[in-house]
């Protein structure tokens, strides 16, 4: 079983598609099977937010294995760049909605609720609770 991760948006944010041959963050539009999730979200526009392990998994640092280095730091330079898409995202959309969840798990009620800066999501960061449901937005100026 998969982490999954969604992002929501009012306007269309940038795709990054999944290169097998040079394993790293992604973003594409949900696909049909995937539809169920959108129950979560007001925003028009969804996503799915990958890591270099294609899905969330590799957001987890607590999934990296102690004995393969490579994986923690692959999973911290994966959280690198989704705070540095969401900042990019946020200047675009103004506020985005997040859900993460264990693939299966699209439909179910959000169990945590959060606002967060795009800083929140850090490279050193413990991944959300399953069912965490996130709205995110730049700074209060």
């Amino acid at each position: 079983m998969c982490w999954v991760l969604y992002l929501a948006s009012d306007v269309t944010l940038p795709a990054i598609g999944w290169d097998q041959e040079r394993p790293a963050f992604n973003v594409e539009a949900i696909p049909p099977a995937e539809s169920p999730v959108r129950r979560q979200f007001a925003g028009r526009y969804v996503y799915a937010v990958g890591s270099h392990t294609l899905c969330g998994c590799g957001f987890d640092r607590d999934q990296a294995n102690p004995q393969h280095p490579e994986e923690l730091s692959d999973a911290e330079r994966s959280l690198g760049s989704l705070r540095e898409y969401l900042w990019g995202a946020v200047a675009i959309a103004g506020e985005l909605e997040l859900y993460a969840c264990w693939d299966g798990d699209q439909a179910a009620e959000p169990d945590h609720r959060l606002s967060l800066t795009p800083d929140d999501v850090s490279p050193t960061m413990r991944w959300f609770p399953d069912r965490t449901y996130a709205t995110i937005a730049g700074p209060a100026t």
